[in-house]
This record gives structure tokens, C-alpha cells and sequence, in this order.
């Protein structure tokens, strides 16, 4: 059956795609804080692989509890280097270059170890492991034995 005509008016608005504003266009061009921490991880373990162990140490040091209480991965591990398990140079080393992840994705201590754990495993051939982020960094070290 034939279709009836539409006014020129409708046409236009069926075929018009509407523009982005240039916050849109940016926002769009800008990573999101998961994908930001896992280039910047990722290049690092292309670029040393020998440093992966010490992201993948840090982030099972730093999530790892006995409790049951929700408590994980939480950026404690930075204040927690002086305990026996922590013990190495290599876990000093990792922190460092997460402070500069920290710096330049604007994300927590405890999204920056957590994810880029992730990435070393996936940089190295590994699976791919979803982390979300939006974790809450705490400000001193959780107790010991936790």
C-alpha cells in the first residue's frame, strides 16, 4: 500500500542526527579511569616485563583479608611496606609508578593497584579480567592479620 508523504518539516527531523557539544566530543575522546589505568599499565609491562610480578604482588597484597566483611582492595598496602610479607624492593617500585597512574587518571590508590594487577596479566597473555573501579582509598594501614 502506498505511503503517504511526509511534510518537508519531518523529514528533516527523522534524517537530522543532532550535534555534539564540545564537552560531549571531549568526554567522548577521554578514556574512562579503568581504561586510562590499563594503558598505563600495559605499556609498562610491554616496556618491562619484568616489573609485571611486582603489579600483580601488589594488587593480591593489597585486596587479600581474612575477614568477610566486605574489605578488600582498599590502597592500604602503601602504608603497609615495613611488614614481613611486604618486605622488597619491588613492591616500593610498583608504587611508584602507580603514584603516577593515581596522578594522571585523577583515581584512588586502591582502583590504580587493583586494575593494574588485572592489566599485567592481560599485557603479558593472560586473560582479560573486568575490575571495576570506584574504590575508597583508606588514610592509614589496616591492622595486621586482617
Amino acid at each position: 500500500f502506498p505511503v503517504p508523504p511526509l511534510p518537508r518539516r519531518d523529514i528533516f527531523v527523522i534524517g537530522a542526527t543532532p550535534l555534539a557539544t564540545a564537552p560531549q566530543m571531549a568526554a567522548a575522546s577521554v578514556p574512562s579511569a579503568g581504561q586510562c589505568i590499563r594503558d598505563m599499565a600495559t605499556k609498562n609491562a610491554q616496556r618491562d616485563p619484568d616489573s609485571a610480578p611486582s603489579f600483580l604482588r601488589l594488587a593480591f597484597h593489597d585486596a587479600a583479608t581474612k575477614r568477610s566483611d566486605g574489605q578488600g582492595p582498599n590502597g592500604s598496602i602503601r602504608f603497609e611496606l615495613t611488614r614481613n610479607e611486604n618486605i622488597g624492593p619491588s613492591l616500593r617500585q610498583a608504587l611508584q609508578f602507580i603514584e603516577e597512574i593515581v596522578g594522571k587518571c585523577q583515581v584512588s590508590w586502591a582502583d590504580a593497584i587493583a586494575v593494574s594487577g588485572a592489566a599485567v596479566v592481560e599485557a603479558l597473555g593472560g586473560p582479560k579480567i573486568d575490575v571495576p573501579t570506584g574504590r575508597k582509598d583508606v588514610t592509614m594501614e589496616d591492622a595486621e592479620n586482617r
